[in-house]
């Protein structure tokens, strides 16, 4: 049957290492793949420590190394 998919928080654009995440750098989407919407403002102006596709979920890995 059908369910609900949680969300996650998703590049919006390519994020290079060394960037600070913006606002306009991230979207939240499903599936729940990465970090909770939940953690938005844990990421927002954080030093990107990794390379982040589009489209590409943001990982525990891109803002802590």
């Amino acid at each position: 049957g059908l369910y609900k998919m949680g969300k996650g928080i998703y590049a919006a654009r390519a994020i290079t290492a060394g960037h600070t995440i913006g606002l306009g750098d991230l979207c939240i989407k499903s599936p729940a793949d990465g970090l909770s919407p939940a953690e938005w403002w844990n990421v927002i102006g954080v030093v990107a420590k990794r390379d982040v596709g589009v489209d590409e979920a943001i990982t525990r890995e891109v803002i802590d190394g």
